[in-house]
């Protein structure tokens, strides 16, 4: 006689502790430092096409499932995730046929800030943990062309950062 071994589906819905909540409106304030810091980093080039970005607004996307919102440009994909425990994650791709191309100096600097953006300043644990930087070369290029190539959307805006006036 064979036992009926089917379990009910889980959940994909996580209970948010209200704990849990300020601290990923810590990553959230983070992530947009680390974004603000991006595009002030993407003044320093003169051709339109270095200093263009995308923004996605997952929110708005039904099917979407964990990702909050992003910022691809040329060099890098810096993603808002909200993982599977509740928590957000802040992710960095980078891509490396840039650094091939411009040196890692850029890329150092951003990291620098995603750094600072998520270090907790008095010493308590903050949201050190939510910053993923993954050291792997990823075609962020591509994606981001794709991105461009569709143009506006429903969810994603493409942009360009103004250079500053020269003195």
């Amino acid at each position: 006689m064979k036992k009926n071994t089917t379990s009910k589906p889980a959940t994909q819905f996580v209970m948010v502790t209200p704990e849990a909540q300020v601290t990923n409106n810590e990553v959230q304030k983070a992530y947009q430092k680390i974004i603000e810091a991006a595009q002030q980093l993407l003044t320093k080039f003169e051709m339109v096409k270095y200093r263009t970005y995308v923004t996605v607004d997952n929110l708005k996307d039904e099917q979407n499932t964990n990702f909050i919102c992003e910022f691809i440009c040329h060099f890098w994909s810096i993603n808002l995730i909200n993982g599977r425990d509740g928590r957000y994650y802040i992710y960095i791709n980078y891509d490396g046929n840039s650094i091939e191309k411009f040196g890692s100096n850029l890329t150092n600097l951003l990291l620098r800030e995603a750094y600072r953006a998520t270090n907790s300043e008095d010493g308590t644990i903050g949201c050190e943990y939510a910053l993923k930087v993954m050291f792997v070369d990823h075609d962020v290029r591509s994606y981001y062309y794709r991105l461009c190539f569709e143009g506006d959307t429903k969810t994603a805006t493409i942009a360009v950062v103004e250079r500053p006036e020269a003195a």
